[in-house]
């Protein structure tokens, strides 16, 4: 009788145990529908923003390889168009990355005065300073200003989930170089 009363006593805590385990079951696949959304949409904001935050490094980059040419070129023009030497090496950086700019800005004075070039923009791109340097550096320089639409900067890893940030908007660079030719 002692024994039939232990087993009857071991199957019913059995059954409480099992019955336990299911009702914690339920609960963590019960948390997991709740925050695995949320862990998903934070996850691709960050894959986001470091996607933004590389990219931009990029464009720095292809500011700063456009001033060295622009440095380095024997004669930049007084008037007219971005020379094609110093946009082909910029977009040569920017496909690099599947990006493409929208306008090149070359300021320089190599001719003695302030001269203001701009490449043909491709859509509607409105960026970079638009004034001269307040204070220029004492020699000669030239400033390029490489803007790239924001579409081709942010990858769009929550536009699935309905969030843009900016997509009408440009991203810009800006690198000033001291002009080392005549010096």
């Amino acid at each position: 009788m002692t024994t039939t009363l232990c087993l009857a006593q071991r199957r019913s805590r059995a059954r409480a145990r099992d019955a336990g385990r299911r009702g914690r079951r339920g609960r963590i696949i019960l948390e997991l529908v709740l925050v695995l959304p949320i862990f998903l949409m934070l996850m691709l904001a960050i894959m986001q923003f470091g996607f933004y935050f590389a990219r931009t490094q990029q464009i720095a980059l292809a500011a700063r390889v456009g001033a060295e040419e622009a440095s380095q070129t024997a004669s930049l023009p007084a008037a007219g168009a971005v020379p094609d030497n110093i946009l082909d090496v910029i977009d040569r950086q920017l496909r690099n990355s599947q990006m493409h700019y929208c306008r090149v800005r070359l300021e320089h004075n190599a001719g003695g005065s302030q001269v203001v070039l701009s490449s043909p923009t491709s859509g509607a791109c409105d960026c970079g300073p638009s004034d001269t340097l307040t204070s220029p550096p004492p020699d000669k320089y030239v400033r390029v200003t490489v803007c790239v639409p924001k579409t081709d900067v942010l990858p769009g890893c929550l536009g699935s989930l309905g969030l843009t940030f900016g997509c009408g908007d440009t991203v810009s660079a800006t690198t000033v170089f001291r002009y080392e030719i005549g010096l």
